[in-house]
């Protein structure tokens, strides 16, 4: 058996660090390349409806690229072209996620294994249109959050008391 090698507090700290990409200058300009990079290293930018400062998927990028322009996440997103394909699609791996288009077939082999979904059966039995009616807010206003849904599809938010929302 081979010596057990240690490193001190600040070496695995700076070697984290490093692994996150904490550890590089800042670019001058942001562009598709420089969003490339980053997530060549983290694989996913969770999708959180936490809006204080921003939404909490372009802060992993504004840490480590400095001040960019949020819509070049969005299009990344959101928008696919010949000359622009989409970098990363929507998903839900283990938490709303966006992860880079590649990387989608690695969650969706055997990530939702068939009848996930029955949970849902008895909501969908007592609002048969629910389904429809998210799919026409969500084809009309775009990308939206799930309170803005629910205002366009009942009318206002019916949040209970709680630490978590329905």
């Amino acid at each position: 058996m081979g010596a057990v090698e240690t490193i001190s507090a600040g070496v695995a700290r700076r070697m984290a660090l490093a692994a996150q990409g904490f550890d590089r200058p800042r670019p001058a300009a942001v562009t598709r390349r420089q969003l490339r990079q980053v997530l060549s290293r983290v694989r996913l930018l969770q999708l959180d409806s936490v809006n204080v400062a921003v939404r909490a998927h372009y802060a992993p990028l504004f840490s480590r690229l400095g001040a960019y322009d949020r819509t070049l996440v969005d299009e990344a997103a959101w928008t696919h072209s010949t000359r622009k394909p989409r970098l990363l699609v929507e998903t839900w791996a283990h938490e709303a996620s966006l992860i880079p288009v590649e990387d989608w077939p690695l969650l969706r082999s055997r990530a939702k294994r068939a009848g996930w979904w029955r949970h849902y059966e008895p909501v969908l039995r007592r609002s048969p249109a629910l389904v429809e009616d998210i799919l026409a807010v969500v084809a009309e206003l775009g990308p939206v959050g799930a309170g803005r849904i629910e205002r366009e599809v009942v009318g206002e938010s019916r949040r209970r008391q709680g630490p978590w929302w329905d």
